[in-house]
């Protein structure tokens, strides 16, 4: 930048860019504001669509930026309203669960067990843990059990998902093969 130096072309703003050019043999400088020596040179033009690109570019990681920090703090809020509970079983903290992920004992599912359905939902998509599987002797086993639940198309849906981003693709192929078995009727 040049230090309080008026544009030669318009008088009015400050020259941040010196231009030289040689005119009937000699060195002529001209001393123009950024709008002024885009209208000039085609060089300086593109400079300035570069810099505003880059100012686009730029404000938009800033953007991100405050959202990841906004998401941070929220999840530094959220943390902080973790209930000070405590296992009745085996005494193991709430905090300490929310940190490690690992309960201390089946008490805790029962100590914890509203919190836990919101963590479930969350990680997993369900509350509930099912096994798929393709082996028909599973499937002779599970229809004698009474406790076998059957699975609406969008749950099976939701653990296809699931499984996916886990990246757990055997699962997520039983998975599909079973939603295109009840699709078809079979």
């Amino acid at each position: 930048m040049l230090p309080n130096i008026l544009c030669d072309k318009c008088q009015s703003k400050r020259a941040t860019v010196t231009l030289t050019r040689i005119k009937n043999g000699k060195v002529v400088e001209m001393h123009l504001c950024q709008q002024c020596a885009s209208d000039v040179s085609p060089f300086q033009k593109k400079l300035a669509e570069a810099q505003n690109d880059i100012g686009q570019i730029l404000a938009s990681l800033l953007g991100q930026k405050k959202a990841v920090i906004q998401k941070v703090q929220e999840a530094h809020l959220e943390e902080q309203k973790v209930p000070s509970l405590n296992c009745k079983v085996c005494g193991l903290p709430f905090s300490t669960y929310r940190k490690t992920m690992f309960l201390g004992c089946p008490g805790c599912y029962d100590s914890f067990e509203e919190h836990l359905i919101v963590d479930l939902r969350r990680i997993h998509g369900a509350t509930r843990h099912i096994k798929i599987t393709s082996d028909k002797r599973d499937e002779d086993v599970a229809e004698k059990d009474s406790g076998v639940r059957q699975y609406t198309l969008e749950e099976l849906n939701n653990l296809l998902r699931v499984a996916i981003e886990e990246e757990r693709f055997e699962d997520a192929a039983r998975l599909r093969d079973e939603i295109k078995s009840i699709k078809s009727g079979f």
